[in-house]
């Protein structure tokens, strides 16, 4: 008897399902059935299937995670999506060197300054 390659996914078995929620990736569930059709189909190695099955783990998280922060913000949800896409993660601080922030712990008031470092003639003033 011979055994034929099969394109159905195979569902996840009970086992299996608590396995993966033990390790906090019952969420690896959705996709596994899929995945493992595709690598029996491409003949992909077991390295390689772990690997896809990781990558598309933290992607989900990266995805769930700048969808709560944002909302947590009340910035629009399409707007980390976005970003996330983009390969760039979406963060909520300000940029490094503010052309109005005062220098870090200065108390002098808020100026326009220049984010390059200080002229020579600056220096021996």
């Amino acid at each position: 008897m011979t055994r034929t390659t099969n394109s159905v996914p195979e569902p996840v078995g009970a086992d299996m399902l608590g396995l993966l929620k033990t390790l906090k990736l019952g969420a690896l569930a959705d996709t596994l059935p899929q995945r493992a059709a595709l690598a029996r189909q491409h003949k992909t190695s077991h390295l390689t299937f772990l690997q896809q099955l990781l990558a598309d783990e933290v992607s989900r998280r990266e995805s769930s995670s700048a969808a709560r922060r944002s909302a947590k913000a009340g910035l629009d949800p399409q707007h980390a999506d976005r970003q996330l896409a983009r390969g760039r993660r979406s963060t909520l601080r300000p940029p490094p060197c503010s052309r109005t922030s005062p220098p870090c712990g200065s108390s002098t008031p808020a100026t326009p300054r220049s984010c390059s470092a200080p002229s020579e003639s600056a220096k021996h003033t």
